[in-house]
């Protein structure tokens, strides 16, 4: 039986030693923990650009 913490993050797998900062990153990148971080980091901003949008269609309504 899996524990749920192996479960929640998988383990990066990195094909071979990657060269300078660059490759490593790829490789934390693509893993899927830092993937749903981003993911989410992205679609607060997006909100907030929305949500800032609304509010101006809204006061110009108003005026």
């Amino acid at each position: 039986m899996y524990s749920f913490l192996a479960f929640v993050i998988p383990p990066i797998k990195v094909i071979q030693k990657p060269e300078g900062y660059k490759a490593a990153h790829l490789t934390a990148v693509s893993h899927p923990y830092v993937q749903r971080k981003r993911t989410r980091r992205l679609f607060k901003a997006y909100n907030r650009i929305n949500h800032r949008q609304d509010l101006q269609q809204i006061r110009r309504k108003a005026a």
